[in-house]
């Protein structure tokens, strides 16, 4: 989604979504890791452990990472999060998120009359 100093990827089948990241010269794509699970006590409970690999991996002087404390695995947090990054460190970067503005399909509803008739002689 994101292709620069800091990369970003995304994988989607079904319900299953997972995400993926990349540092400039180094050739590893890791997952980030992100998982929610039911406690014993019936709560939710989630395993933020991406937050701490972007915070370990994307250290710069001019780049606040912590204040994104409650960063969530979010697509669009992500992207921006990214992007941040990307731009903090002054490195070109590519979004692949965005959009056209072109519609893909146009629906447009018309008023109007149609007649037809059909007459068929059958001699049984």
């Amino acid at each position: 989604m994101i292709e620069g100093k800091a990369s970003l990827f995304y994988y989607e089948d079904r319900n299953l979504t997972r995400f993926f990241y990349q540092l400039e010269g180094n050739g590893n794509i890791e997952q980030l890791v992100y998982k929610s699970y039911v406690t014993r006590n019936d709560k939710i409970a989630k395993n933020n452990g991406f937050r701490d690999q972007l915070w370990g991996g994307l250290k710069s002087p001019t780049f606040k990472i912590m204040e994104d404390e409650n960063l969530n695995d979010r697509k669009k947090e992500l992207i921006d999060f990214f992007i941040a990054y990307n731009e903090c460190s002054r490195g070109k970067y590519f979004n692949y998120t965005t959009k056209d503005e072109t519609d893909l399909f146009n629906l447009s509803i018309r008023p109007g009359l149609n007649l037809s008739g059909l007459s068929i002689n059958n001699s049984f």
